[in-house]
């Protein structure tokens, strides 16, 4: 999927635009599974130029993922019966059906992503990457470092994984983000400090005790022991799975109360330091598994923020500060309801595109389709705590 160049448009009613820039009607910035997954229902809306900016290559983020990480979300090709597989970006497809895989790795899942795109015939520019975004009048002006663009609607779909969190303490450069590893056996030394005990801390621990080292995982919190059915809060059921059935869950010690606020080196080891005084050593790099920020700071001007600093979006997950500009993926955030995973952003998906698309003026029968197959997400009581039946 190459670039395919867009007509070289003008409008005389937009300052400030000159004419080399490319006019598209829609922009998304992203080629993972928000960007193909928002594309492909703007495409069936009948929507004309929408084009996607990747700065990397489709699907970068799951093609840097650990050799050994895997989906938590079962995949289970259930969509002939009317069960969507969980892990799919559209109601028609199943990366278990593809790719004969109920939990795929990062590698699986870009293929399932690329197939997609290709069927589909998507307009993605790779290695294209958002310098800026303005609003100039109705239109945006979106600076990438292979030109300007001129678009009607920008899709921040851009994700996370390429945004690491690096904590702010003493030392935090001594320690190696989880997102920066490979392969958890090219990791060298016996024994290894993992902070963070949510999910990536918990599968980078357990990676590393299924590869014969011996860890220490230190978190704030023991989600381990955590019994809300939400995921993105506690640990997953297949998470869980695996600390039961690790046979070497002895090479694993848990602390589940350890805030941790620094590294130090001391000659051959690293210290490693909590707020109440105590202290491990490592003689390896340890393992930051801390989250990641929000990728919408490469355009902070155009999103107000939370106390959390997570982007704030109206009903329609479209910027407070900037009309036309929407927010899919995981930093979708609905008063307390997280969107952090693929079968609960992707009901939003047509929220997006159905909003595009009416003040296109355009015929939206094919959300019906959307609302058939739970992928269109409108009342979000059902996330309430209080109506949950779980």
């Amino acid at each position: 999927m190459g670039f395919i160049p867009m007509l070289d448009r003008t409008d005389a009613n937009a300052p400030g635009f000159n004419s080399k820039a490319e006019f598209v009607n829609v922009l998304i910035v992203g080629a993972g599974p928000s960007g193909i997954g928002v594309a492909r229902i703007l495409d069936q809306l009948g929507v004309s130029d929408v084009v996607l900016l990747e700065k990397d290559q489709v699907a970068a983020s799951f093609l840097r993922w650990p050799k050994e990480m895997r989906f938590i979300s079962p995949s289970f090709p259930s969509n002939a019966f009317g069960l969507t597989d969980l892990n799919s970006i559209t109601y028609d497809s199943s990366p278990a059906y593809a790719l004969r895989r109920t939990h795929p790795s990062g590698k699986e899942y870009a293929d399932y992503l690329r197939n997609v795109g290709e069927v589909l015939e998507l307009n993605v520019a790779e290695g294209a990457r958002v310098l800026g975004i303005e609003k100039r009048g109705k239109h945006f002006a979106v600076r990438t470092n292979r030109g300007l663009y001129r678009a009607n609607f920008v899709v921040w779909a851009a994700g996370q994984f390429s945004y690491p969190h690096i904590p702010g303490f003493k030392g935090s450069e001594l320690g190696l983000h989880s997102s920066k590893v490979r392969s958890w056996r090219d990791l060298e030394g016996d024994e290894t400090i993992v902070v963070g005990g949510y999910e990536s801390g918990v599968d980078a621990a357990l990676s590393l005790a299924e590869a014969g080292r011996k860890v220490t995982l230190l978190g704030r919190t023991p989600t381990w022991d955590d019994t809300n059915p939400d995921p993105s809060i506690s640990l997953s059921p297949a998470t869980h799975q695996r600390l039961v059935n690790c046979v070497q869950i002895r090479n694993i010690s848990f602390v589940g109360d350890a805030d941790i606020v620094g590294f130090e080196r001391n000659d051959d080891t690293i210290q490693v330091f909590s707020a109440d005084g105590r202290s491990w050593q490592t003689q390896s790099r340890p393992i930051l598994a801390t989250g990641f920020n929000s990728s919408t700071k490469v355009i902070s001007n155009c999103f107000d923020y939370d106390a959390d600093g997570s982007p704030l979006i109206n009903e329609c997950d479209e910027s407070t500060r900037l009309s036309d500009l929407f927010l899919v993926g995981p930093e979708v955030k609905h008063r307390d309801h997280l969107f952090c995973y693929i079968y609960k952003f992707r009901q939003r998906f047509a929220i997006v595109a159905d909003c595009i698309a009416e003040r296109l003026g355009l015929d939206r029968d094919i959300m019906d389709q959307y609302r058939l197959h739970n992928m269109f997400l409108e009342d979000l009581s059902c996330c309430d705590e209080e109506n949950c039946l779980c």
